[in-house]
């Protein structure tokens, strides 16, 4: 039974590497740099691998311009895919290194709205034209080493084909890399979609192969952490990381996904080091499987040359350490051939697991001799399954997997010895594998599903709330809650329904006809409270009885995106004109504002989902999916928007829509159904000072975020509030000094950081901790803000407490500082009045008038200048918090120096002081 299951893992493997070697001989070819695709359709027959003979210039970069009049000479015709250090001109063979231009014209059954190419790594600099427009550079192409700077990453060209000739132009230069040269990898070409599905194919393969060599070597290494004395599981998992590195510079070259500037340089070490050193490594976890059978002398001075070559590779350049893949290959024939043949002398001994090893070995080997014919012939066609010719990768998995059930082999006869002893262990571990097993699948739908259940939840929570509403009455702090939670649902369902529009699933029914007149009336009154709110002027004509076919909902999502947007980037005593008329058998809907406009990249790009615009000044809600949602709305019933772009003057759109003539039967939809969100006119309410508190000055341009920062903080200090930079600067003359300032950086008339740098101009304010809490958390905005001076950056969402805590924090510091500094400065002041003191004795005794009774008290109880001061005030009738404003100290100073004077002259109250002087 057991060689049963052997045998169908033979089988199954040998179908799959069959299939990544099949080679199609239908497919056409180019000929004398001409591929002729008349006769096949890119959508009906698929993608196709542009190969046969390409025209080929050595040393010569040429370009579109230089092919107009067909009189270059040195054409010659080169096979795609190989190296061109194959290729021999007057039979001389081409140098690796060089530059060259490769061109093929492909002739096409017809034009293509959108086809592409699917690239593989070009080493090691190429710049690409199709129909003459450039479409793609990587690296520098350099006619010497100096001018050439590489780059490899596979790409993929998305294109348009106007006409039914193509012409493909590809420079490339090579002064790094002495084996790899020439396109010698396959172009694929096709459909987007059929592109992208092959981009996608060869991408899970690498991610595949990633997880599964990760996810073994977190395995290895926890055997070897449970169980120290098994060595070869840690030597295991370092072989499965290192080739799980190989595989993501390989490929698709993942590595690029998160380190796109990565050094080509580093790229091609890491390459070549992590194949190297695993293989070291390898051969020597295979000798402590079977010792009796593999000479470990043998395999140690295998591993010195490997390691030799690893030296290489790591401290010299491209050009030399290029020369170690054959001594390598070599390495990996000699001693692979020597381990299978000591593999089998382990199965004849009846070693246990060495058949498993052998068919293992096998594998690799098979697979390892496919990477070397394929890297130095270039015979094998991997179009149907992946874009990499690497096989060394999978066969390893093989191998790893066989290697687990030897392992799982021998955990079961052990389990076996003591089967009698643990039934309901055994029994229970069943039950948690199964338990398991279903989280594992609900885990994988509830990823499936999270976008479109979220839904659910959110509904309920509407409902709910509006239900506590009706029951207990609207508060301030509920619509709040309701204003934010809708702005919350309205951004998940522009998610879920750019998500449903783009996979072409039905969201909305456009059988259906409205009165787009009333409609929009009545839109118009809903926003009408907003634009007064902000003193916008909101002028409209609109035509009685249009009719169009359109869903409601579609309509009213239009309506109310471009009237929110127009009211949102419209500033105060601007103006929003919107028109609606017909004109034969179209529709005109117009909406126009006087905002801030729109630059040429912003409408460019304005109907891009995420994409946001922004003055510049102040934070806009949303995620950036309105106007994406309304084009494809647009889209959909086949109308067409239009954008006028006047910058700093204002924005309009133009929407033309195919009128509908309604007959007698027809019903007519006059109204929909409005949202429950209410705009709500916050009062901050009054501000109280309380002398015994400190003063925190808040500015920041969201009314409502404000309140929430004023509730929190009301209770612990004197809050005060602004808006924006321009009304703080005007607060800050007529409230007590504040103790620390927290400011929001973007806002309307003046920004946080320029309220910072006009604050810093001031004496008398420059020196007061200024925190900024914004939305912006790139890290160059938090290092701009820290640079200015700010004492700390606090990126929104935060918590409050924490907020408290750096206040706290932040004063206690500020007073500690300053009670030491005074203190110290208040004993300089003693030993100067001290000293002064002595010199005005002797003149005393010369100047009987001097003994001014007041002074004598004063020297009596040693007292200084600054509590001379502070004991003037006290006569004037000033309190702890007039003093210390007056003197600029806090109050805990005021106390401390107080408390001293009362110790110097002996008294437990001012009175009792008073009466002293």
């Amino acid at each position: 039974m057991q060689n049963h299951k052997i045998f169908f893992i033979l089988i199954s493997l040998s179908l799959v590497i069959f299939n990544c070697t099949k080679i199609n001989h239908e497919f056409p070819k180019a000929e004398k740099g001409v591929l002729d695709l008349k006769n096949w359709d890119l959508e009906k027959d698929g993608m196709i691998n542009l190969n046969g003979e390409w025209e080929f210039y050595w040393m010569q970069l040429l370009s579109p311009d230089d092919f107009k009049d067909n009189k270059i000479d040195s054409r010659y015709f080169i096979n795609v895919p190989s190296k061109w250090y194959s290729f021999k001109i007057d039979n001389k063979r081409l140098n690796n290194y060089g530059y060259a231009t490769y061109r093929l014209k492909i002739k096409l059954n017809k034009k293509y709205s959108s086809i592409a190419l699917k690239l593989p790594i070009l080493v090691t600099a190429s710049k690409i034209w199709i129909n003459k427009k450039l479409l793609l550079q990587t690296g520098i192409v350099g006619k010497n080493k100096k001018e050439n700077k590489p780059d490899i990453i596979p790409k993929v060209l998305i294109f348009n084909s106007d006409r039914d000739e193509l012409e493909i132009i590809i420079q490339l230069s090579n002064f790094r890399d002495y084996f790899w040269c020439g396109i010698f990898r396959q172009i694929s070409f096709g459909t987007v979609d059929d592109i992208l599905k092959q981009k996608d194919r060869s991408l899970s393969y690498d991610i595949f192969l990633f997880g599964v060599f990760f996810i073994f070597t977190i395995y290895h290494f926890g055997l070897f952490f449970f169980r120290k004395k098994e060595s070869s599981s840690l030597d295991f998992a370092i072989i499965c990381f290192l080739i799980a590195l190989n595989t993501i510079f390989n490929g698709e070259v993942i590595i690029r996904n998160f380190f796109p500037n990565i050094n080509w340089e580093l790229q091609n070490k890491i390459n070549l080091l992590t194949l190297y050193i695993s293989f070291t490594l390898f051969i020597g976890f295979i000798q402590k499987q079977y010792p009796d059978e593999i000479s470990k002398r043998l395999i140690q001075i295998s591993q010195i040359f490997l390691s030799i070559i690893s030296l290489i590779v790591l401290f010299t350049i491209s050009v030399i350490y290029d020369q170690t893949i054959h001594i390598f290959e070599l390495l990996l024939i000699i001693i692979n051939s020597y381990i299978i043949y000591s593999v089998i002398k382990a199965i004849l001994n009846k070693r246990q697991g060495a058949l498993l090893t052998l068919i293992g070995y096998i594998l690799i080997f098979i697979a390892m001799l496919l990477d070397i014919i394929n890297t130095n012939t270039i015979i094998i066609n991997t179009t149907y399954f992946i874009s990499t010719n690497y096989f060394a990768p999978l066969g390893l998995f093989v191998f790893i997997l066989f290697q687990s059930i030897i392992l799982s082999q021998k955990f079961s006869r052990a389990f076996s010895r003591i089967e009698n002893y643990s039934y309901e262990l055994e029994k229970k571990v069943k039950e948690r594998t199964k338990q398991l097993e279903i989280a594992n699948n609900d885990k994988t739908d509830f990823f499936v599903n999270i976008a479109h259940e979220t839904k659910t939840p959110l509904t309920l929570i509407n409902n709910y709330l509006d239900m506590y509403i009706k029951k207990y009455g609207i508060t301030k702090e509920l619509t709040i809650i309701r204003n934010n939670f809708e702005k919350l649902l309205k951004n998940m369902i522009y998610y879920l329904d750019s998500e449903k529009i783009e996979r072409g699933k039905i969201l909305y029914n456009y059988n259906q006809i409205v009165d787009f007149s009333n409609i929009l009336k009545d839109q118009i009154v809903l926003f009408s409270e907003l634009a007064k709110n902000k003193k916008i002027e909101i002028e409209n004509y609109i035509e009685k009885n249009i009719f169009i076919k359109i869903d409601p909902d579609a309509i009213e999502r239009i309506i109310n995106n471009l009237l929110d947007n127009a009211i949102r980037h419209t500033k105060s005593k601007g103006k929003i004109y919107l028109s609606l008329n017909s004109n034969n058998n179209e529709v005109k809907f117009i909406v126009k504002d006087t905002g801030i406009g729109l630059t040429d990249e912003q409408k460019n790009n304005i109907f891009e989902p995420y994409y946001q615009i922004s003055d510049g000044e102040k934070n806009l809600p949303g995620i950036g999916m309105g106007l994406n949602i309304v084009k494809k709305i647009i889209d959909s019933v086949n109308a067409t928007i239009h954008v006028k772009n006047r910058l700093n003057e204002g924005t309009e759109f133009t929407i033309l829509f195919k009128k509908h003539d309604l007959s007698e039967k027809e019903k007519v939809i006059k109204k929909i159904k409005s949202d429950n969100n209410q705009d709500i006119s916050i009062n901050l309410g009054k501000e109280i000072y309380n002398e015994d508190r400190y003063n925190v000055l808040i500015v920041e341009d969201n009314i409502e975020m404000l309140l929430y920062l004023k509730e929190s903080l009301n209770n612990k200090y004197n809050i005060f509030c602004a808006i924006d930079g321009k009304k703080a600067l005007d607060k800050i003359r007529i409230i007590p000094k504040p103790n620390i300032i927290i400011s929001d950086i973007m806002m309307e008339n003046m920004d946080g950081y320029q309220f910072f740098e006009e604050l810093n101009k001031n004496d008398d304010y420059k020196n007061i901790p200024f925190i900024f809490l914004t939305a912006k958390t790139s890290k160059d905005e938090k290092i701009k803000g820290l640079t200015k001076g700010a004492i700390d950056f606090i990126s929104k969402p935060f918590v409050i407490d924490e907020l408290i805590a750096k206040i706290d924090s932040i004063i206690r510091i500020q007073e500690a500082l300053k009670e030491d500094v005074l203190l110290k400065l208040s004993d300089k002041y003693y030993d100067i009045l001290e000293k002064l003191e002595t010199v005005k004795k002797e003149v005393s005794n010369n100047l009987p008038n001097y003994k001014d009774s007041l002074y004598k008290l004063y020297h009596q109880y040693r007292i200084s200048k600054r509590e001379i001061e502070i004991i003037s005030l006290l006569k004037l009738g000033l309190e702890h918090k007039e003093i210390a404003d007056k003197l600029n100290i806090s109050i805990n100073t005021v106390r401390t120096y107080i408390s001293r004077i009362y110790e110097k002259c002996k008294v437990n109250n001012k009175v009792d002081l008073l009466r002293h002087f």
